[in-house]
Formats: structure tokens, sequence, C-alpha cells
């Protein structure tokens, strides 16, 4: 459910969008809360979860993305905007991402947003994918 912002993104501006670089993101955005859970921590989410996290993976999903040869506004912008569009839906549906490490708190969580999220973002992957084709 990540790839529909990117997917919706690349459909509007597809040469602002590298789809490589945005799954790169949430691949990596997505091993901390895998590792926490293989360590059997408490909280799923943490530090890379947060704002600042989002910059640093995001930067170095840029430099990445860069040596499969992206173009350098695709790997920024696909890079950056997947790590921090990772966190921002994440801060909505799970009450424990650290939006602004080193502060606690998450100001985004909804709890009754996790089913509509997902119903929303399959929605948006639909739309991305129509609009897509139209202008193809």
């Amino acid at each position: 459910m990540h790839l529909a912002p990117a997917l919706a993104a690349k459909a509007l501006r597809p040469r602002w969008t590298g789809l490589v670089p945005f799954a790169l993101a949430q691949v990596l955005m997505d091993t901390e809360p895998v590792v926490r859970l293989v360590l059997g921590a408490s909280r799923l989410h943490g530090p890379i979860h947060s704002l600042v996290g989002a910059v640093v993976v995001g930067c170095a999903c840029t430099s990445a993305s860069r040596l499969m040869k992206v173009s350098w506004q695709s790997a920024l912008v696909g890079g950056l905007f997947g790590t921090v569009s990772h966190v921002a839906l994440d801060a909505i549906v799970h009450p424990d991402v650290p939006l602004f490490w080193p502060w606690t708190g998450n100001p985004l969580y909804l709890s009754w947003a996790f089913w509509p999220m997902h119903y929303f973002l399959a929605a948006v992957i639909l739309l991305a994918v129509l609009l897509w084709v139209l202008l193809k």
C-alpha cells in the first residue's frame, strides 16, 4: 500500500518520480520494524520512522539510486518522497511512530484509521493506474 503515493506521482509527473528509489525507500524503512520484531522489542517503530530518520534514509536511497543510473531528480524525489510519505502514512495508523523523535508522541495517529487508510490507498492505486493508462 505504501506504493500508492508513488504510483499517483508517477502518473502525474513521470519524469520526476523514480519508482526504483521509492520502492527501495519502502524496503529500507520497513527493515526497522522487522528487526525490532525479531528482537522482541516492545515498540516496532523507532527513530528511523521519524521525520529525521526519513530524511537520512531518503538521502541514502537517493545515493544508492544514483549508482543504478537513475537521474538525480528522479532519485531525490523518489527517495525522499518515499521515506517521508512512508513515515506519514505509518504515523496515521500506528500509535508507536515517533514522528518528531527524539521527542515522544504522535500527533497524526488516528485509532480508527487503519482500514479506511488501506481502502483509500487501494483506491489511489486504481486511480493512478487508470490515469497512467489514459495518459499513455
